[in-house]
């Protein structure tokens, strides 16, 4: 069982900036998804896109593994006074200035204060939606440390998340009407799915699996990646459309996934080198301002003429890496700012 103190656990830490890593650079493939679809360079980005799971997933279980530790202290006045607000903050902050950002680029066109704030609070950038949703899952903290803090409640609460997980899987099969039906009744909303991520990084953080538990979690995970691959492929032949219904968030392909990645990481970490540990603590408490600020150079860096130098296979992962330490660089300048700090902390 995973021992807990009051220093930082050097797993979750590489799992941190692994799923920065991996926001960035789903990103990056995803901007040929819906263009060209079985086009070679739609291929490989698919591909690259799916191999790897969403990150948002693996930060709630990073959260999850932190935060429900029951040798950890966290109250509701720690929740509503400290982490909200500043979560709160963040948002505002980083939704104003990307608005302003999609109006500098296409050069103040149609710009007004009211399409300012309006944008802002309805479509903000891409990567934000993150934020609210963590904001909720907070909310739901206290509660869901009483459900950690009980074995079997734990277990039973995980077990009906998993099953409900499972069962979105056919609500975009035609023949299965009813299960269709029954998932529009008893839809899970964003909050409360996170929220089974969050169980779920506890719950793993304190097992110690066997080999054969583990290799088990490794062939559900590339079981999940075939699934939605082929998945997302079969669709666009019938179509000649892209889609991503079969990676969502809350689907049974990507828990596998992420269940998976965090078990891996969990198990390799005590095996990385000095200089990987280095790196890791280098960047470990900047990887949220990263996670922030990437997508100022997404557009700047993620062009047509950098992916298309060679071939996708190296130019996908090296514009990644570009974008990660620009965005590195960005973040270590903003905390030099004193006002600025707490918008990427």
């Amino acid at each position: 069982m995973q021992r807990y103190s009051n220093q930082r656990i050097v797993y979750l830490d590489l799992l941190r900036v692994i799923a920065t890593f991996i926001v960035i650079f789903r990103h990056v493939c995803s901007i040929e998804f819906y263009h060209s679809p079985l086009s070679l360079d739609w291929c490989i980005a698919s591909i690259y896109n799916f191999l790897v799971p969403k990150a948002a997933p693996i930060f709630v279980m990073i959260s999850g593994a932190l935060l429900l530790n029951p040798y950890k202290e966290v109250t509701y006045r720690d929740i509503l006074k400290k982490r909200i607000p500043r979560l709160l903050l963040v948002y505002v902050f980083w939704a104003l200035l990307y608005v302003l950002y999609g109006f500098a680029l296409r050069g103040f066109n149609e710009f007004t204060l009211w399409r300012l704030f309006r944008r802002a609070i309805v479509i903000p950038c891409v990567h934000l939606w993150f934020l609210p949703m963590l904001m909720g899952v907070y909310l739901l903290t206290p509660m869901l440390r009483k459900i950690a803090k009980d074995n079997k409640l734990l277990h039973y609460v995980l077990i009906i998340w998993i099953v409900y997980v499972f069962v979105s899987f056919f609500q975009f099969v035609e023949a299965f009407q009813l299960v269709r039906h029954f998932y529009s009744l008893f839809n899970m909303n964003i909050i409360v799915g996170f929220s089974g991520y969050f169980l779920l990084g506890y719950f793993l953080s304190r097992q110690d699996f066997s080999k054969r538990q583990r290799i088990w979690f490794y062939l559900l995970g590339i079981a999940g990646a075939s699934v939605i691959i082929f998945a997302t492929f079969h669709i666009a032949v019938s179509t000649g459309e892209a889609n991503e219904r079969y990676f969502t968030n809350l689907s049974i392909q990507v828990v596998a996934m992420a269940t998976a990645l965090f078990v891996l990481v969990k198990e390799l970490a005590p095996k990385c080198g000095t200089q990987t540990l280095k790196f890791v603590d280098f960047v470990r408490k900047d990887l949220f301002g990263i996670f922030l600020t990437h997508m100022l150079w997404v557009p700047i860096v993620n062009t047509t003429t950098l992916r298309h130098c060679c071939s996708e296979v190296i130019t996908l992962p090296l514009i990644a890496i570009i974008i990660f330490l620009l965005s590195l660089f960005t973040t270590k300048l903003i905390r030099l700012v004193p006002g600025l700090r707490k918008v990427v902390e």
